[in-house]
């Protein structure tokens, strides 16, 4: 039961730092002028 519940939080963080991480991501491309016209 213990190992589910750390896979979970896990799978939690991960989730949460790709969502991040991409938003990051196109903010830095967009300041620097590489981005797209329209950030979506």
């Amino acid at each position: 039961m213990l190992g589910r519940q750390r896979l979970v939080a896990a799978g939690g963080i991960l989730g949460a730092l790709a969502a991040s991480s991409c938003c990051i991501i196109r903010l830095v491309l967009f300041s620097l002028g590489i981005g797209g016209e329209s950030p979506t």
